[in-house]
């Protein structure tokens, strides 16, 4: 099973990189998505010259941030902001990145936040905090007392959050989830998201040619609240994404292993681990990407043969947007 999911990786970045289609891949945490869609509705506007594909979009009031690739022999990476006021791109300096192969983004009213690859966090402009050797930034949020979480994984998906003072950066706390999970040997970590002061862990195993699902909601005390056990048991696929809908419920999207145009999206209530919904939807090509979000209109947006689409659970449809 392992040496499928590989193989359907690598076929997947490989029609990346050759494809002119142009997609992100990061998580999302979107603070004002109508900005996002007054973008794609109004305003037809190609990428900036050279750019092949956005590796990250997040969304801040008035302005739009997208991070970018411009070849695939050479790669130079950008970051650039639009303005939705005045219709405008305009590139940001990240020569201060000591790596520029972003992993996460993520902004507020007073920061620009980048991750890179050698786990550099940069704020502003300068390389605030360093994570542990292997380390990448996955995600960023901030709580309601100041603080910004940075949740971090290594190439063998060990997770773990660190817990910075959001004005000195002073690290004031940190977890590491598989210890705290203490996960039984082959357990593997999808992954981790924070909604509503509390962590949510999706974990998998295989139990034979059974793949068993849990999701772990974990306090910031570091104290396991509930575990939900094999909460998608006839679920197909491996695992490809997941995020936070409209109605606050917690998706996880699977690709199908013998037919990779079809994804399986599961809604699960954290309250219970129950399952609300599961949708079965076909796309039209591999390259289709990660995706982002709207509490808004949409469950999610993503980009498929060139063209963005808003996705609708509620009435299981597509909805062309630019």
């Amino acid at each position: 099973m392992n040496l499928k999911r590989t193989f359907f990786i690598f076929v997947f970045l490989t029609t990346l990189i050759f494809s002119s289609c142009t997609g992100q891949k990061s998580e999302k945490n979107i603070s004002n998505i109508q900005y996002l869609e007054n973008y794609f509705t109004s305003n037809e506007i190609s990428m900036p010259e050279g750019m092949l594909y956005a590796q990250n979009l997040s969304s801040y009031n008035d302005k739009i941030y997208l991070s970018g690739i411009t070849s695939t022999n050479q790669p130079k990476r950008y970051v650039y902001s639009f303005d939705t006021t005045d219709k405008t791109f305009t590139e940001v300096n990240i020569d201060t990145l000591s790596d520029k192969y972003i992993t996460a983004m993520y902004m507020n009213s007073e920061q620009i936040i980048i991750g890179s690859e050698n786990g550099g966090v940069n704020i502003n402009g300068k390389d605030v905090l360093e994570l542990s050797a292997g380390k990448s930034a996955r995600a960023f949020y901030e709580t309601p007392d100041n603080e910004l979480i940075v949740i971090s994984s290594d190439a063998g998906n060990n997770f773990s959050a660190n817990i910075y003072d959001n004005t000195t950066y002073e690290l004031k706390d940190k977890l590491n989830f598989d210890e705290i999970c203490n996960f039984e040997f082959g357990t593997n970590i999808l992954n981790v998201h924070f909604k509503d002061g509390v962590f949510c862990v999706i974990s998998e195993k295989y139990d034979g040619d059974k793949r068993v699902n849990d999701l772990y909601i974990i306090s910031g005390k570091k104290t396991i609240e509930s575990k939900h056990e094999d909460i998608l048991p006839d679920t197909k696929g491996y695992y490809e994404k997941s995020y936070f809908n409209k109605r606050g419920n917690l998706c996880i999207i699977f690709r199908s292993l013998s037919d990779s145009s079809v994804l399986s999206i599961d809604e699960l209530n954290i309250s219970d681990g129950t399952r609300v919904n599961t949708y079965e939807e076909t796309f039209n090509h591999i390259t289709l990407l990660t995706f982002s979000y709207s509490p808004e209109k949409y469950d999610f947006l993503y980009w498929e043969d060139g063209k963005i689409y808003g996705y609708d659970a509620d009435n299981v449809k597509k909805c062309e947007i630019v």
